[in-house]
């Protein structure tokens, strides 16, 4: 048996590392803006739906993106974190 392979990847009680780009996106830019409780107050929702995000139980919306880019200085991209929006088009955009 091979201990590598069988150990509990979790440790220090983070969630393991994702094979997803986007799911690791979602996790260093939830890191870098300070912490699940840092991104719920800025996006105003709980910070077990921040929690759910980081470790893919729920879908991260998009609505969420900029304000995470902005928390990061520009470091995770909305881009990065959901890959399927129009970036460009919603980029040329401004609001009225």
């Amino acid at each position: 048996m091979n201990s590598t392979l069988d150990a509990n990847p979790e440790v220090d009680g983070n969630p393991p590392l994702a094979a997803d780009p986007v799911l690791d996106a979602i996790r260093a830019a939830i890191q870098g803006a300070g912490g699940p409780a840092k991104v719920a107050q800025e996006v105003d929702v709980s910070v077990q739906a921040v929690c759910f995000w980081r470790d893919g139980k729920r879908k991260f919306p998009a609505e969420h993106a900029p304000a995470l880019e902005r928390m990061n200085s520009g470091r995770v991209r909305c881009e990065q974190m959901c890959p399927k929006s129009d970036w460009g088009y919603l980029r040329g955009t401004e609001r009225a």
